[in-house]
């Protein structure tokens, strides 16, 4: 805005030069009368108007381009942290995801599972999709290529696990049905079997959340640095 100034009180001085210059020519130097003094000053009057005019029109469009960009910001701002929910909501229901719950009585409940799996992973899916529309910075994508990779993982694992720990029920529950043992020594392979099951997709579980966890903290450092940028722009 200040160029602006710089160069129309420059254009003014040349204009009332080059008129000077002119008047000059055709009546000598000091011989201006009142009535060409008259047009110099009507003609420097009118274009400061039209300066003043254009910086005001300048002043409306910086204020509606800012408007603009603090309203972009803002949505930006939403997005990341609806990532954020939905990222770290995963993770959670993953981990949350108790096998101890299930026996005889219910171990077809088990196929919910997967669907619901699926559900958290499509919200996921949708927020990171959204986010992508904002950030798509090189470090960002790679970052969350490595955390989609691990979440993926420790998807699949549980999932599979949860598929394989209903098939223990399910033979027992068939060796019951047709009387194959004894329905005490049947309870008890059952009982022994689950028990090592658990022990083991526990701690493999565990394992398979560790690269999660430093992936989803890398990924976090990188957007931090893209919020704060947006709070001091918002």
């Amino acid at each position: 805005m200040t160029a602006w100034v710089v160069a129309a009180t420059e254009f003014i001085l040349l204009l009332f030069i080059t008129f000077s210059k002119s008047y000059s020519a055709k009546k000598g130097e000091n011989q201006a009368t009142k009535e060409d003094i008259g047009k110099i000053t009507e003609i420097i009057e009118g274009i400061k108007k039209d300066l003043i005019d254009n910086t005001e029109k300048l002043k409306a469009d910086l204020a509606l381009k800012n408007e603009y960009l603090i309203g972009l910001t803002g949505i930006e701002r939403d997005a990341i942290l609806n990532y954020y929910k939905e990222l770290y909501s995963l993770i959670n229901y993953l981990l949350r995801l108790d096998l101890t719950i299930y026996n005889l009585d219910n171990f077809n409940d088990i196929d919910s599972v997967k669907i619901d799996i699926d559900k958290e992973f499509y919200k996921y899916d949708l927020a990171e999709g959204f986010l992508e529309f904002f950030l798509d910075t090189q470090e960002f994508i790679i970052k969350k290529f490595e955390l989609n990779k691990s979440i993926q993982e420790l998807g699949k694992y549980i999932n599979i696990s949860f598929l394989e720990y209903k098939h223990l029920f399910k033979n027992a529950n068939i060796q019951i049905q047709f009387n194959a043992k004894p329905n005490i020594e049947i309870h008890k392979n059952l009982n022994d079997q689950t028990l090592t099951f658990l022990k083991n997709y526990y701690k493999e579980r565990n394992e398979k959340h560790k690269p999660v966890s430093i992936s989803s903290l890398q990924l976090k450092s990188v957007i931090k640095q893209r919020l704060n940028v947006i709070m001091t722009i918002s």
